[in-house]
């Protein structure tokens, strides 16, 4: 049988704090460079994305995946995303900045974020067992998170499996 293109996961945390302004334009104008990138790699990805606020009442507490309005399957951007990739994930990236936490908690929003698509609720289609995980952490401010930072770097580490480090990457 012969394999497939390599998967892979890629979750974007980006701070929505008010300092983040000029970051996200530059952010926006990237995106489909990087759509362009991954596609010319000939992966078959999945992006999803959220934000460094977790606070309540804020539309990415509890890991949710962004934007909230329409099916939550449309907040997952494939190749096969319409009405194109770049178009969904551009949607998707237009996060603002109306972080109401005086604090960013970018490793805090990823915990929470793959808690919940390990759970079999809406995002659960998000990590794929066969698929290498990249966590992107944008942000211009240092992590505020109120676990510790070992917490985290375990948690990260147990999802694709001790033994497949080769499978999980965080870039910040």
């Amino acid at each position: 049988q012969i394999p497939g293109p390599p998967k892979v996961d890629y979750l974007f945390i980006i701070d929505d704090s008010c300092s983040m302004r000029n970051e996200q334009s530059v952010l926006a104008t990237n995106l489909q460079s990087f759509i362009q990138f991954v596609e010319a790699q000939g992966l078959d990805y999945q992006l999803a994305m959220t934000t460094t606020d977790v606070s309540d009442g804020h539309p990415s507490e509890e890991g949710r995946l962004l934007p909230l309005i329409g099916n939550p399957a449309d907040r997952v951007v494939t190749p096969l995303s319409y009405p194109s990739p770049q178009d969904a994930f551009l949607t998707n990236a237009q996060i603002g900045i109306d972080n109401r936490a005086s604090t960013e908690q970018g490793l805090e929003a990823a915990y929470l974020a793959l808690s919940a698509a390990e759970e079999n609720g809406p995002y659960a289609r998000f990590l794929r067992e066969d698929a290498t995980l990249a966590v992107v952490l944008i942000s211009d401010e240092p992590d505020a998170s109120p676990r510790p930072v070992d917490f985290y770097v375990n948690y990260f580490r147990s999802i694709k499996g001790f033994r497949n480090a080769n499978l999980f990457a965080f870039s910040v």
